[in-house]
C-alpha cells in the first residue's frame, strides 16, 4: 500500500555535494511514531534495497511528483533510513539542488508500499497525553522513491491516483488496502481539535462511500454468486452469460457515481 512518511530534516552544506549534484537526507526515523500513527522497524528497507536498488527502480522524486534523478545509496543506521539521491543536470534538478543548499527545502518523506504480511496494530500508551492509541509497526515495505517535499503532506489520502483500470491490479490494492487508509486518516485526525476544510471534505467523502457500498452491496454480492464466473480449458476467465441475462445488476450508475467524485479516468 502507498504511504507518505514525512519527516523534518536538518540539512547542512555538507549534506548536499554541489560537484557531484547529490543530495542526503533521511527517508524515515525507525522506531519513532509520526503523526500517521505509522513506526517503521529497524531492518525494514533491508530486502527493496537489495532487490530494487541495484535495478534502478527506486527514484529521486521532488514531492513524490518531479523526477530529480536517480537513487545512488540508500544505508540503514541506528538512526533510520539515510538516502543519497542524485540531481540531473535539468530545470528541476536544478532548482531542486538550490534548494536543499539554501535550506528552503527542510523536509523528507518516502513513497513505499507496506507489505502487510509484515505490518501489525498495537495498542500502546502515549508518551505525551497517556492515552491509548493505535500505531501501525511496518516491519518491511517497499520503497518506490524518495525525496524532499516542499510541504509535510496531510494525510495518506493525498497519495492517492487515478484509477486507469477497474480490473486491475492497481484498483485491487487501492481496495484491499482501503482499511489501513481509513484507519490512518482516522487516527491523524485528532478529536480534541477542529478539523480543517480539506480533512472535513475527506471525511465526507468517506461517509458517501460507506453509503455507496451500502446501496451496492446486493449488486456486488450477485456479481460474486456461483456460476458467474467460467473458465474453459486454456482460456482466462470470464464472466458468464446465464440464462436469466436480463435480470443481471446494471453497473452503469454507480460507475458514473465514482467517475463522478474524480476517482477514476478511463
Amino acid at each position: 500500500m502507498p504511504r507518505f512518511v514525512p519527516i523534518e530534516v536538518k540539512l547542512s552544506a555538507d549534506a548536499v555535494s554541489v560537484s557531484k549534484r547529490e543530495v542526503t537526507f533521511y527517508g524515515n526515523a525507525f522506531n519513532n511514531r509520526d503523526r500517521q500513527g505509522h513506526r517503521i522497524l529497524p531492518g525494514a528497507w533491508t530486502k527493496t534495497i537489495a532487490q530494487q536498488l541495484p535495478k534502478g527502480e527506486i527514484k529521486h522524486f521532488r514531492n513524490h511528483e518531479v523526477s530529480i534523478g536517480p537513487m545512488r545509496e540508500l544505508v540503514q543506521d541506528s538512526y533510520g533510513l539515510l538516502c543519497t539521491g542524485y540531481c540531473s543536470k535539468t530545470r528541476a534538478g536544478d532548482e531542486y539542488l538550490e534548494q536543499a543548499l539554501d535550506g528552503t527545502l527542510t523536509h523528507a518523506s518516502v513513497y513505499a508500499k507496506i507489505v502487510r504480511e509484515r505490518a501489525e496494530y498495537v495498542t500502546e500508551d502515549d508518551p505525551v497525553t497517556g492515552q491509548k492509541v493505535e500505531t501501525l509497526n511496518i516491519g518491511e515495505a517497499i520503497l518506490l522513491e524518495a525525496g524532499l517535499v516542499d510541504l509535510a503532506p496531510a494525510n495518506n489520502l493525498a497519495t492517492l491516483v487515478a484509477v486507469k483500470n477497474l480490473a486491475g491490479s492497481d484498483f485491487y490494492d487501492l481496495l484491499t488496502d482501503l482499511d489501513y487508509i481509513v484507519k490512518d486518516f482516522a487516527l491523524s485526525c485528532s478529536t480534541d481539535r477542529r478539523l480543517t476544510a480539506e480533512e472535513r471534505r475527506v471525511a465526507k467523502a468517506l461517509l458517501g462511500l460507506r453509503k455507496v457500498l451500502d446501496d451496492q452491496g446486493d449488486i456486488l454480492k450477485a456479481l460474486l454468486a456461483p456460476g458467474d464466473v467460467t473458465q474453459t480449458s486454456g482460456s482466462a476467465p470470464s464472466l458468464a452469460t446465464p440464462a436469466h441475462a436480463e435480470t443481471q445488476p446494471d453497473l452503469t450508475a454507480i460507475l458514473e457515481s465514482i467517475r463522478g467524485r474524480g476517482q477514476i479516468h478511463l
